[in-house]
């Protein structure tokens, strides 16, 4: 399943859609006709006084007729006002799906001087066929019409229209649209008209009042009418959360609950009959095992052997493949791997329904009207041993039991039952996602290298996510990549012992093993004091400030995130450090964290824990929030000094243990 919806609109003016009805064997037939009957004329504005740079946009018309075949009209115009935006936008991109749209421009036509000077015709469309996500293994069968525009010149208006017909079958007629009303660049002019026949009854939700359409009947239907006249451009933050949105828009849906959209989602995944003998044999011996072995084999089975490949094509953008078939061809999409997954723990009397998630909408997709547009992938609730997992069919390299795998949290979910539930809680109730490092710093002198042993164990998540990077990868890949990681901080570090790891698919962990030597880890100056310094900042990456501190917009944040790094120096001697001890906490609604500096027996050590508690910040706390994380970053670290160090004879000695120590090291890996 491969649903976008258009709430991000950049100024090409395209629709784009990830549904067909069958594949194109040939490329598609482009159509130059007449502007359709019922598209009303829209008049331009005055060109102000003052253009804006390199482009001025002075109309965006945008008009729908759901009784016309689901037509949707375009008409744009923009004069180019400098020589950048000659450069980025003499092309026209028009994305379509020949299976089931039909593409007709009306004209594409360039002015001079307010005179026509160029009429584009079918002989200068290009078709281009337009795979995105190919290297994600999805497939729709899209093109991409291309005009490139002769002789563009600075102060010349470029202005096109076209209409594209059609609707994937797979929706019934059901009809949804989200008609944005905001860009990151002016526009003098903005229209939309929607016009429909009065029995759909569609519901309307406005972000903003001024954007409540007008309501009209015409020879053409009910008529939906916005207008809005120099239109700001807005400038979005950075680092938002995936569901928010700055640009204002309009959604109309004819879905008239969850209810009724529920009962369409149901009709998809009917289709559960088993008759591939193979797999009656495999459901066989899945029976013939303990109700949790064949939970788990029944994961791992759709997970690993059924690899991921979506042929987004026809009804099949919604429609999930046979469970024999996608058995068969051992390949299928979200939703073919659902329905397999329920097929089998059906058999085993394990119910697994699938659920619609968003991965962009997450938890905000009951704040939208009821629309097939808002989801885009496809779990599994199970219900096992009287609790819920979710579980996603495409994910790989997970742990082998159900208890330890990582749930994605997907905050929202439409459920495909036999039930009356529809939008329901898709947040797993256990966080078992956790990173633990501990490093130990061993020095025997303040002039000799310190040897450095690294832990890292994760789980959940993490772990998950290294088990996939070496099964690609490969542990001498990644060892290297560690290595030099550390070496930007410590160029002299050697490796002592090849990386080591454990893993442990049943509890979902990996632990890593890593071993180094670092000259000059003190620094000794002329008076002979040892300057030194620690990291235990794994968090980091999580706790960076943002690109936009002055923000209109909610702030994303990792979650979930679960934390501890400790670094424990071992000094040469027994030093009083305990002046230097402290005890620091940053506790918000969004993330706790804790730093502490302890000593101990010639033990320097130094642990950060961070846990992430919410998937973003209003914006109404993101300035507290923000200095928090000024705060934690403070603490990622310590820096120290030990003064009056000499070189002892002892040094030599310990100098020679440590070459002892690297070439039995070498030895064993020999």
């Amino acid at each position: 399943m491969m649903t976008k919806w258009p709430l991000y609109i950049v100024l090409i003016f395209f629709i784009s859609t990830a549904w067909q009805v069958k594949a194109i064997d040939k490329a598609p037939e482009i159509a130059f006709g007449q502007v359709p009957n019922w598209v009303n004329d829209v008049a331009l504005t005055e060109l102000p006084a003052q253009l804006d740079k390199p482009m001025h946009y002075r109309l965006l018309d945008r008009q729908v007729n759901t009784e016309a075949n689901f037509a949707y009209f375009v008409r744009s115009r923009y004069q180019y006002t400098d020589s950048a935006g000659v450069q980025d936008n003499a092309a026209i991109r028009i994305r379509f799906n020949p299976a089931f749209e039909q593409l007709t421009f009306h004209k594409v036509h360039v002015y001079r001087n307010n005179k026509l000077i160029q009429s584009v015709g079918k002989e200068q469309v290009k078709l281009i066929n337009a795979e995105d996500e190919q290297q994600g293994n999805l497939y729709s069968g899209e093109y991409e019409a291309l005009i490139l525009l002769k002789d563009i010149r600075v102060g010349d208006e470029l202005e096109y229209s076209y209409t594209m017909k059609g609707q994937n079958p797979v929706f019934n007629g059901n009809f949804g649209h989200f008609a944005s009303f905001g860009w990151s660049v002016d526009i003098d002019k903005v229209s939309f008209n929607l016009f429909t026949d009065p029995t759909r009854k569609l519901q309307v939700k406005t972000t903003q009042e001024s954007l409540q359409p007008t309501i009209r009947s015409t020879e053409h239907g009910t008529l939906y009418h916005i207008e809005v006249l120099d239109s700001k451009k807005i400038l979005a933050d950075s680092d938002m959360p995936s569901w928010y949105t700055p640009y204002p828009y309009v959604q109309f849906s004819q879905y008239q609950n969850w209810q009724h959209l529920k009962e369409w989602a149901n009709s998809l995944f009917e289709n559960t009959q088993v008759k591939n003998e193979a797999l009656l044999a495999y459901i066989t011996k899945l029976q013939k095992m303990a109700k949790r072995d064949a939970v788990n084999e029944a994961i791992r089975f759709t997970q690993e052997d059924i690899r991921y490949l979506g042929l987004e094509l026809g009804v099949n953008s919604h429609l999930p493949r046979s469970p024999d078939e996608v058995f068969a061809n051992r390949y299928g999409d979200c939703k073919d791997k659902a329905l397999l997954l329920k097929v089998l723990l059906d058999a085993v009397e394990v119910k697994a329904s699938p659920v619609l998630v968003s991965s962009i909408e997450r938890e905000k997709i009951s704040d939208y009207l009821p629309t097939h547009q808002a989801f885009n992938h496809v779990i599994n609730r199970i219900e096992f041993n009287g609790n819920q997992y979710f579980v996603d069919a495409t994910m790989s390299y997970q742990g082998s039991d159900i208890e330890s795998l990582y749930q994605p949290d997907y905050g929202k979910a439409l459920l495909i039952d036999e039930t009356k539930q529809t939008i329901i809680d898709a947040t797993p109730t256990t966080r078992n996602s956790k990173v633990i490092v501990k490093e130990d710093i061993f020095s025997a002198n303040y002039f000799s290298p310190v040897v450095w042993h690294i832990r890292t164990s994760m789980k959940g998540a993490d772990a998950e996510a290294f088990r996939y990077r070496m099964a690609t990868q490969g542990i001498d890949a990644i060892a290297d990549s560690y290595a030099n990681f550390y070496a930007n901080s410590y160029p002299s570090l050697e490796v002592e012992q090849k990386m080591q790891v454990l893993d442990d698919p049943v509890t979902n962990t990996i632990t890593v093993e890593e071993n180094y030597s670092v000259p000059n880890f003190w620094v000794v100056n002329e008076k002979n004091e040892a300057e030194f310094g620690f990291y235990a900042n794994f968090a980091h990456d999580y706790t960076k400030l943002p690109k936009s501190i002055r923000r209109s917009s909610p702030l994303h944040t990792s979650f979930p995130v679960d934390v501890v790094h400790a670094v424990t120096l071992h000094l040469p001697e027994d030093i009083d450090f305990s002046n230097q001890e402290f005890s620091e906490v940053v506790n918000s609604k969004y993330l706790q964290y804790s730093s502490q500096l302890r000593y101990d027996k010639k033990r320097l050590t130094l642990t950060n824990e961070y846990r992430s508690l919410s998937s973003y910040v209003p914006k109404s706390d993101v300035a507290k929030h923000i200095s928090n994380l000024k705060k934690i970053n403070d603490l990622k670290g310590y820096w120290g000094m030990v003064t009056n160090v000499i070189r002892q004879p002892v040094d030599a000695k310990f100098d020679v243990m440590l070459n002892n120590i690297k070439q039995n090291a070498q030895q064993s890996e020999e």
